[in-house]
């Protein structure tokens, strides 16, 4: 073959090469398209200080939160305080999210990407809204962008596509496919958060019976307790970690009344702390996915601590006198602190009941004979008679004294 034919044919085979790549090359990474800039943020005018409303509708359900009176409420559960950390987490995302590829042409794949609706599935719409329901912001967002779902592990979310508005398809490092999709999601479900240190004493009325729990020096005691029983150690511990981690699994309808979920005579544990803060808890009857359970937070100014009581004792001189002044102030401003934040805890859950575990309200009441129990008999005592003889040896005959004479 000739040179001239064979350089022919390596440029055409080079030109082949070339096309063939162009056209099967993914039609993504373009630095612009519809307004929207690689690397730039896809809503560079979005204040989230002027969000008043927040909606995050998936088909027919839809959460609504919503600025009202200088704090946030989920506005689809009856206007529950929200979770604010989440939220303005959120709404960070949404102000700082860029662009990390825009996808030219990328409508012929709104359904690969999970951007249209189809019969069983719908994308999540977010709209931001300003106080006069102005829309602030708009997106969809559509499926994650999975890496290795080759492995044997199925793969792992990186990024997700979503669409600002009607602007192109867009590919963002967050994954904001698993935003929460239910209005509970949005309350902060911590209802209880006491330590057992914190604990002073604890009193439950169950089962027609009442009992009394002193916390001092790392022990629970039982009030009462005979002198054949001690102390079931497992539900003191398991009392403790229910109290220091109790969450709430739902909301109930606030229309409701008392009666109708079991809360007139309910069982009853009553929470008195070192700092003042006192808690009722009751639980009243089944509910779906655990018990109805209403609670109530009131305040009792404890006494000075010892420390500046000592230090009022001991002020013989300026230095003295101004240790008592900050111990003083100190004392003072947790007043105020903790009856401010009775106050607030009391106003709401004075408008809510809310629904908890089965397991952690068992936990949280349990009965006086849950509480104590049996001690176990003593080992019986055996008498050993022994059978071995005693050995006694004669006596020696007496020697006879002799004497010199």
């Amino acid at each position: 073959m000739k040179a001239r034919t064979l350089l022919g044919l390596t440029v055409v085979l080079a030109v082949l090469v070339l096309t063939a790549v162009m056209q099967h090359r993914p039609p993504s990474r373009p630095a612009t398209a519809g307004g929207v800039q690689v690397g730039r943020t896809l809503f560079p005018s979005l204040d989230v200080n002027a969000v008043a409303g927040f909606e995050l509708r998936d088909g027919t359900n839809t959460v609504r939160l919503a600025r009202q009176d200088g704090r946030w409420v989920v506005a689809t559960r009856w206007n529950h305080p929200a979770d604010f950390e989440k939220l303005a987490d959120n709404l960070r995302t949404l102000a700082n999210l860029k662009a990390g590829e825009v996808l030219a042409g990328g409508d012929q794949y709104l359904k690969d990407v999970g951007l249209l609706a189809t019969s069983n599935k719908a994308p999540l719409q977010v709209r931001l809204t300003d106080a006069a329901g102005k829309e602030l912001a708009a997106l969809t967002v559509g499926l994650a962008r999975l890496r290795g779902q080759n492995s044997e592990f199925g793969g792992y979310p990186d990024g997700c596509y979503v669409r600002a508005g009607s602007g192109p398809v867009v590919l963002v490092k967050e994954n904001l496919s698993d935003w929460p999709r239910q209005s509970f999601a949005w309350v902060k479900a911590r209802l209880l958060e006491i330590t057992r240190d914190e604990v002073l004493q604890l009193k439950g009325s169950v089962s027609n019976q009442t009992w009394m729990l002193a916390y001092s020096n790392s022990l629970f005691k039982l009030e009462g307790i005979s002198t054949n029983e001690e102390l079931n150690t497992e539900m003191t511990e398991s009392l403790a970690g229910a109290l220091a981690w109790l969450d709430a699994a739902g909301v109930a309808d606030p229309a409701r009344q008392e009666a109708a979920l079991g809360l007139g005579q309910p069982p009853t544990l009553e929470v008195t702390t070192r700092s003042g803060l006192n808690y009722t808890l009751k639980a009243g009857t089944n509910a779906p996915a655990g018990r109805y359970v209403r609670l109530a937070v009131s305040y009792l100014q404890p006494g000075a601590p010892t420390n500046f009581v000592t230090a009022l004792a001991a002020a013989t001189n300026a230095a003295a006198s101004n240790q008592v002044a900050t111990l003083k102030k100190e004392y003072e401003a947790k007043v105020v602190a903790d009856t401010k934040k009775a106050q607030e805890k009391n106003a709401l859950f004075s408008h809510f009941t809310y629904i908890v575990s089965d397991d952690s309200c068992r936990k949280l009441l349990p009965a006086r004979s849950e509480l104590a129990k049996l001690r176990p008999p003593p080992p019986p005592v055996t008498n050993t008679v022994s059978t071995a003889t005693n050995d006694v040896s004669p006596a020696s005959p007496a020697t006879p004294e002799t004497s010199e004479k």
